[in-house]
């Protein structure tokens, strides 16, 4: 898993650890969803984000069956949906659950533009973690 998939998985694994809901995982997930949406529409467009947020439900949903009302591609990315689906789950289920949607988002992305590019785009809307700057202040 590529830098910002690790950094995904770590916020909501840090929100796990605080016993947050699947209500509040599913708001965070969001945010972060929406954040992406806006950061990449203007430079692949938004109808390449929105086949790419609906592939990626596509590849997510045989080994995650919770996002199958979830839909794929409908002109529109459907967060509100994504949220209900989540929310329904347990907090763990619907941690695991996002992190293979945004990994496997990140895949496709990564292979359309390149993992450098991918990694400066996202930089500025994926969550720092304290894990993160812990590793960047210790010397090698």
């Amino acid at each position: 898993m590529d830098d910002q998939g690790k950094r995904i998985r770590n916020a909501l694994t840090q929100l796990l650890d605080t016993n947050a809901d699947a209500a509040l995982i599913a708001a965070t997930a969001v945010s972060i969803w929406r954040d992406v949406e806006q950061t990449l529409s203007p430079v692949i467009g938004r109808r390449a984000v929105v086949a790419l947020y609906g592939r990626s439900l596509y590849l997510t949903r045989v080994a995650y069956t919770c996002l199958s009302p979830v839909p794929e591609n409908d002109g529109e990315n459907d967060f509100a949906v994504l949220r209900t689906a989540l929310t329904t789950q347990s907090s763990a289920q619907a941690v695991v659950a996002q992190n293979a949607l945004f990994e496997a988002f990140l895949q496709l992305l990564s292979r359309l533009i390149g993992k450098s590019l991918t990694g400066r785009l996202l930089e500025s809307v994926l969550p720092s973690s304290s894990s993160d700057a812990a590793a960047q202040e210790t010397p090698s």
